[in-house]
């Protein structure tokens, strides 16, 4: 009689432990995978993070290369009257540079930069058109995304003034800035490139055609 006493007991308590060691793997297991979910969602937005952030540079590589590479042009009368193909605002800049985004094409492009606000006006891009000053060509495309704040400033210091100073906006002058700033915020970091505007020469054109970019309705 107690050796069956013992037995059913001994099967219970098997029993129990297993209902407890199952218990156990079941949660392991649930949080085992949370933890890996979470893992991988934490992977892949340091990934797309640093994607953007390498596509930001490189888009930034891009606009100093052709800044740098300003040529610049005037247009109007041969005379003090005249202006550079040079316009910037706190949302927008255009110039004239040597270098196009899209390689193939050469000499003088008309270029122009436009920062775009979504229709929620939650966040910007940047813009970048181009045109060939020959055959006319234009294209565009979109270099910066899904920013919060995308802005330009420009360094300028006119030749009878002792020190220069920083503002939002260049019009059209005989004078071009001596430096340019972008800057760019995202939700995941800020940036800021500053690009010396290098080139002081310039060829003056004689009643050349007005581009787009500097008309009144551009």
């Amino acid at each position: 009689m107690y050796r069956n006493v013992i037995k059913r007991g001994s099967a219970g308590f098997t029993l129990l432990e297993l209902t407890i060691v199952m218990t156990i793997m079941t949660m392991l297991v649930l949080v085992l995978g949370f933890a890996l979910r979470l893992g991988i969602k934490s992977l892949e937005k340091s990934e797309f993070k640093i994607d953007s952030l390498d596509r930001t540079r490189t888009s930034l590589r891009i606009i100093e290369s052709q800044l740098q590479s300003f040529i610049p042009l005037k247009y109007g009368e041969v005379s003090k009257d005249s202006v550079y193909y040079f316009k910037g605002q706190e949302d927008s800049l255009s110039f004239v540079s040597s270098v196009s985004l899209w390689g193939r094409q050469g000499g003088i492009i008309l270029v122009t930069y436009e920062v775009v606000r979504d229709r929620a006006g939650d966040t910007s891009s940047l813009v970048i058109q181009e045109e060939s000053a020959y055959s006319g060509e234009k294209r565009s495309t979109v270099l910066l995304k899904n920013f919060k704040e995308i802005s330009f400033n420009f360094f300028t210091k006119k030749p009878t003034d002792k020190e220069g100073d920083w503002g939002k906006s260049v019009d059209n002058s005989d004078n071009v800035p001596l430096l340019m700033s972008l800057f760019a915020e995202s939700t995941n970091f800020k940036i800021e490139l500053m690009v010396p505007v290098r080139a002081r020469a310039s060829g003056t054109f004689r009643n050349p055609t007005l581009p787009y970019m500097f008309s009144d309705g551009g």
